[in-house]
């Protein structure tokens, strides 16, 4: 995806300040998922924010200006670390969704599932 195409599709074309809210942003990354990783999502939107559900374990927030999603450990605490990528980088973000769905698809196949036997 081009820079000018990402920086218009953020900034909402000529109107500046428009931004995009969670849903813009969770397609975008949903379409580089699909489009460069094979990695199919179920989009939930609504009140300015939005998840894809990428696999158990693996939702990737959005509000439209960051994504998040819990990065597989836990603090000194006992709480969730949560990996955190600006949305305006989209290809990074979903660089780092990939990496982190090939762990949990490992950690947490689904019933009956059977990862593919590697080369």
């Amino acid at each position: 995806m081009s820079d000018r195409l990402v920086h218009s599709l953020w900034w909402g074309g000529s109107s500046a300040g428009a931004g995009l809210d969670g849903r813009g942003a969770a397609e975008l990354l949903r379409t580089v998922l699909v489009q460069h990783y094979g990695i199919v999502t179920d989009l939930h939107a609504g009140h300015g924010v939005a998840f894809l559900s990428v696999w158990a374990d693996l939702l990737v927030w959005s509000d439209g200006r960051w994504f998040w999603w819990a990065a597989g450990r836990v603090s000194a605490l006992g709480r969730p670390v949560y990996a955190v990528n600006a949305a305006l980088d989209v290809g990074l973000a979903a660089r780092r969704v990939a990496l982190r769905y090939d762990v949990v698809r490992r950690e947490r196949p689904l019933p009956g599932y059977r990862l593919p036997h590697p080369r």
